[in-house]
């Protein structure tokens, strides 16, 4: 049996580096680029990079090349020993990757190496002199970090500049608005609101509504912040519910960050909760992260099943309509539709298919996502 397996992973082995040989891949051509490699001055939970192969005509590759990537990471501790970095690669079948690394100490003399079957890639090997310091490190002045400023690059967030320059050309009057707050919201229970305020990187918060339990998702924000830099005195609202608040007819106008908005509504639009999520735990506890899927796509587009796959708990008339097109279209195999459950339309169990829980990754075997 032992036998067999040796023999079993030294044709893989092989096998990978035939196809390997195959594609002449140019070591200068090819690049590597994204936050990730600039580790001294972008501080993440999981610093990331993405490297894009060309062959030796200066064409862009198209399909993996297996194993033959791999990336270090190496420096060492302040009492000198070596640096505990974890690193993965994740193969996007079309010649890119994306690697990604997670350090759990500070680290000095920082390295990172990019290898194409054991030669540097690009302009590998990038070292830094600096810091590269960890998720869980306090690096402010008033815990004996460095300390960094917040800055923001301008012109990038241009959709919540837009939003709140609708409310006020220079600044908010923030206690005529939590007067308002109050007013509207403080004694909701169906629109949970919190009231957040930062002063001398401490974090205070107030919240209205009787479900109040996503406070944790900003919350995870503001640490995590605070951990890395020196934020200045804030002041801010954010909507806990799935449905924006803001009318724009009511004044005075709120400055709400909301996880979702409109064209009806004047909620200052955020990344969702599960965006955030899953860049803070990347590499954490957090296994279905945006990029952590593409290990397991490995079927080509033209693979895939050509249907809309639609399965979902949401109650909607619109999602029962698809259920009624599902059953005239089955033969065809034009659609994939199911509920999981049937909140507010108990009655139509036993007349439709009920879907049971599937796993997330089921959703790229077809063409089409229905939402």
């Amino acid at each position: 049996m032992r036998a067999r397996l040796v023999i079993f992973l030294l044709i893989i082995v092989i096998y990978s580096s035939e196809c390997a040989k195959k594609i002449k891949v140019d070591m200068k051509k090819s690049r590597a680029y994204g936050p990730g490699l600039q580790p001294d001055k972008i501080v993440f939970p999981a610093r990331y990079f993405f490297i894009e192969l060309y062959d030796t005509k200066g064409n862009r590759i198209n399909k993996s090349v297996g194993s033959s990537i791999t990336v270090q990471v190496e420096g060492e501790t302040t009492s000198g020993t070596y640096c505990r970095v974890w690193t993965q690669i994740l193969d996007r079948y079309d010649g890119s990757y994306i690697v990604r690394y997670r350090t759990y100490q500070t680290c000095r003399k920082t390295s990172i190496h990019i290898l194409y079957n054991s030669k540097h890639l690009g302009d590998s090997p990038y070292t830094f002199s600096g810091s590269i310091t960890g998720i869980t490190c306090h690096d402010h002045p008033n815990i004996g970090g460095g300390g960094r400023e917040l800055s923001i690059h301008k012109g990038e967030f241009s959709i919540v500049q837009g939003r709140i320059g609708n409310m006020c050309h220079e600044s908010v009057a923030f206690n005529n608005v939590l007067r308002a707050l109050t007013l509207r919201f403080g004694h909701s229970q169906n629109k949970p609101v919190c009231s957040h305020f930062g002063t001398t990187n401490e974090i205070f918060r107030k919240c209205y509504g009787q479900h109040v339990g996503f406070n944790m998702f900003m919350d995870n924000i503001l640490h995590s912040m605070a951990r890395k830099m020196i934020l200045p005195d804030i002041e801010f609202i954010v909507n806990l519910g799935d449905w924006p608040l803001v009318d724009p007819k009511v004044t005075p106008l709120l400055p709400i960050f909301s996880w979702c908005g409109s064209t009806d509504t004047a909620d200052i639009i955020m990344p969702t909760y599960d965006m955030t999520e899953a860049t803070l735990e990347m590499m954490g506890r957090i296994a279905s992260s945006l990029m952590s899927i593409v290990k397991n796509i490995q079927n080509a587009w033209r693979a895939s099943i050509y249907a809309g796959y639609a399965h979902t708990v949401a109650p909607a008339k619109e999602k029962i309509q698809l259920l009624r097109t599902q059953r005239y279209k089955k033969k065809k195999k034009i659609s994939s539709a199911g509920l999981r459950q049937f909140f507010l339309f108990f009655i139509m169990v036993r007349k439709y298919e009920h879907k049971e829980y599937i796993t997330f990754m089921k959703h790229f075997e077809y063409k089409h996502r229905v939402s």
